[in-house]
C-alpha cells in the first residue's frame, strides 16, 4: 500500500557485484544476479546461496534494521524457518545506508509452483500462523517494530486499484459498484488485540520444497503489530475458503466479526496485485488477484 518512491541513485548490476565482492572477501568470486525489485528494496542471489537486500531509501535501511534484529530473535521461536541475517555491509556516497544478505532458504514460492497449495500445507501454516501470533508483541515492540498503520488510506487505495481494474477489463463491470461500496466500508477492528504479524504473508512469500511442504517463509520487511485478520487474509488470497478453513483447524477460532475482517483485506490485497502485475507485467500477480477476488466474495 506505500506510495511510488524514486530511488535517489540506481545501483547498476556491476555497481552491486563491485559492492558485494569488495566488502565480502569470500563472497567475491560468486555470480552476482538480480532477483528482482520492489518499491522499497533491490535483491540479489549471490551464487545460488545467499540473498542480499539493498534498500532504496534511508528510512527503508532503518527499517531493515528492525527487521535483522526481528528474525534473529523471532527464528528460535517458529516452526518454520525464516532468514536470519549474517552478512552486512553498507553502500551510497552520501546517504549510506544498511546492506545485508542471509543464507537462502530452500525451495520456491508458491506463487511460481500453482495456485492450489498441496496437501499438509493447511497444517504448517495453520501452525506458524498460531505461534507467530502468540509471540510477545511486547518483546517486538522494544524491538522496533510498528504498529499497523489506520485503515483509514486502504479504503481509498483499494478503490482506484478496483477503477484501474475495470479499466482494464479485469473485474466485472456489472459488480463494480457492489465492490466500491464494500471497500469504502472496512469492517471495524475496535478492540482487537494487536498481535506480531508478517504483514504481508501470502503465496510469493511461502516456499514449498520439492516435496510440497513447505520449507520457509521470507521476506519479513512490513512485520507490525496489529490485526491477526490481515496475516489470514493472505490465506485467503492464496487458497479461497477452502485453504483458510483448514488452516483454522490448526490455527484455531476466528469470530465471524474476524472472519470479515479477513475477507476485506483480501480483496483489496486481490485489487493490488492486479493492478502490480499489470504495472510490472507479472501476470502471475493479476491471475492471483483475480481469483483471490472471487474468493472474497463468498
Amino acid at each position: 500500500m506505500a506510495a511510488e518512491h524514486v530511488p535517489q541513485h540506481e545501483l547498476t548490476d556491476a555497481e552491486i557485484t563491485s559492492i558485494i565482492s569488495t566488502q565480502f572477501a569470500d563472497l567475491a568470486q560468486l555470480r552476482v544476479t538480480r532477483l528482482g525489485e520492489g518499491t522499497d528494496h533491490v535483491a540479489f542471489d549471490v551464487g545460488g546461496q545467499y540473498i542480499f537486500r539493498f534498500p532504496k531509501r534511508a528510512e527503508v535501511a532503518a527499517a531493515l534494521n528492525v527487521e535483522v534484529q526481528l528474525t534473529a530473535w523471532l527464528a528460535p521461536q517458529l516452526p518454520l524457518p525464516i532468514p536470519e541475517y549474517r552478512w552486512f555491509g553498507q553502500w551510497g556516497a552520501h546517504d549510506v545506508q544498511l546492506l545485508a544478505g542471509y543464507r537462502r532458504l530452500p525451495g520456491t514460492p508458491a506463487l511460481q509452483v500453482a495456485h492450489r497449495p498441496p496437501p499438509g500445507v493447511a497444517d504448517s501454516i495453520g501452525g506458524f500462523l498460531r505461534r507467530l501470533h502468540d509471540v510477545s508483541s511486547e518483546a517486538a515492540a522494544e524491538l522496533g517494530v510498528p504498529v499497523q498503520e489506520d485503515a483509514g488510506e486502504w479504503p481509498r487505495v483499494a478503490v482506484s486499484d478496483l477503477r484501474f481494474a475495470a479499466h482494464h477489463q479485469l473485474v466485472d463491470e456489472a459488480h463494480l459498484g457492489q465492490w466500491q461500496d464494500v471497500l469504502s466500508s472496512p469492517p471495524s477492528s475496535r478492540g482487537i488485540r494487536r498481535r506480531l504479524l508478517h504483514g504481508d504473508f501470502a503465496a510469493e512469500h511461502v516456499l514449498l520444497g520439492t516435496n510440497g511442504a513447505v520449507s520457509g517463509v521470507i521476506d519479513w520487511s512490513d512485520a507490525q503489530l496489529g490485526d491477526p485478520a490481515l496475516d489470514l487474509a493472505g490465506v485467503l488470497h492464496w487458497g479461497g475458503m477452502a485453504l483458510l478453513h483448514d488452516v483454522l483447524e490448526t490455527y484455531g477460532r476466528v469470530s465471524e466479526r474476524g472472519m470479515r475482517r479477513v475477507r476485506w483485506y483480501a480483496a483489496c490485497r486481490a485489487l493490488a496485485d492486479i493492478r502490480f502485475g499489470m504495472m510490472q507485467a507479472r501476470g502471475e500477480y493479476v491471475r492471483a488477484g483475480q481469483r483471490a477476488l472471487e474468493w472474497s466474495s463468498r
